[in-house]
């Protein structure tokens, strides 16, 4: 009998160790899936993130060739504002007319020009403007102005287009690709900004002193060139009494200055000497006081006859607003 009992014993044990191989064999078996299983969904992963990455680059590739695009537009504009900036008066308005293919304006501004500033001015009666260094193109002068400027201050005037100009624009990008004119709402703003800040690094001349030098190296008389400059600040009407105008030379308050009021004093006793301080140039005038009945009528007389003939025409007529028909009463 016991020996019956250790034979079922040892049979268990057998039977026992048995199961227990095969449930080995399953947690395998399940772990090798697992691993199959992760590994797919790493390759998965590993896929998607491929495609977003290739989508990204294409929709990024798109984008900068948009951005390319808009660059070679907003670059010929550049350049077709630079040379109708650079053109004579009649060339820039040819370029403004014949190339709007490179631009959506519909009209042009005018361009700002030296030469026709710099003509305008040597035709003026009224005006003279003194170069430094003596010299007499204005051209010339501003390239040699140009040639003294430091890096510290080519940095500067580009830090005050920056801010005061492509800042209110939103940027050169923007200025460039909107429909505006770049005429107008880009170059004149430049150009004033620019005159503005290269007007403070001007040196003060005085001009004064440069009158009394070219009097001396010219050998002409201060006193003659004053006589002359006084006759061409003559007032457009002329009393017959000459007693009634009076004559007036500002001068700077300074060594020269002072030295030309003292000549402007003998040349005519009569003229009256301003000095006035921080002041660097020379201005010359003429006040027609009084006028007779004499002078009026001949200033008056030739405006008769358009008179006459417009007081009796209503469309006309500087009497009455014939144009207006309903009339509103002050009273009610």
């Amino acid at each position: 009998m016991d020996k019956a009992l250790e034979a079922c014993a040892g049979a268990g044990e057998r039977s026992s160790w048995a199961l227990s191989l095969f449930g080995n064999r399953a947690r395998r078996s399940l772990r090798v899936v697992m691993d199959h299983l992760a590994a797919f969904a790493r390759q998965c992963l590993a896929e998607e993130m491929m495609a977003a990455e290739w989508r990204f680059f294409q929709l990024l590739s798109g984008r900068l060739t948009d951005r390319i695009r808009e660059l070679t537009f907003c670059r010929q504009r550049l350049r077709h504002l630079q040379a109708n900036l650079e053109s004579p008066v009649e060339e820039a308005n040819d370029l403004a007319t014949t190339h709007l293919d490179v631009g959506v304006t519909p009209g042009y501004s005018p361009v700002p020009s030296a030469e026709s500033y710099w003509e305008s001015i040597r035709e003026s009666s009224t005006i003279r403007v003194v170069l430094p260094e003596g010299e007499t193109e204005l051209e010339r002068a501003a390239a040699g102005f140009s040639a003294t400027l430091t890096s510290v201050q080519k940095t500067q005037l580009d830090q005050v287009l920056q801010d005061r100009v492509l800042a209110g624009l939103g940027g050169l990008h923007n200025a460039c690709a909107g429909n505006a004119d770049l005429t107008r709402s880009l170059a004149l703003p430049l150009v004033d900004q620019a005159a503005s800040f290269l007007g403070e690094q001007l040196p003060a001349t005085d001009v004064a002193q440069f009158e009394l030098a070219a009097g001396q190296n010219s050998g002409q008389k201060t006193t003659t060139q004053i006589l002359e400059y006084l006759d061409r600040a003559a007032p457009m009407v002329l009393g017959k009494d000459a007693s009634q105008q009076s004559s007036f030379v500002l001068i700077p308050a300074s060594d020269s200055g002072k030295e030309f009021g003292e000549a402007a004093q003998q040349a005519l006793k009569d003229v009256q000497i301003v000095r006035v301080p921080g002041q660097a140039h020379l201005m010359f005038a003429h006040e027609q006081g009084y006028l007779s009945i004499e002078d009026l009528q001949g200033l008056i007389r030739p405006c008769r006859a358009p008179y006459e003939e417009t007081a009796s025409v209503p469309q006309t007529s500087a009497h009455a607003r014939f144009d207006i028909s309903d009339w509103v009463p002050l009273d009610p």
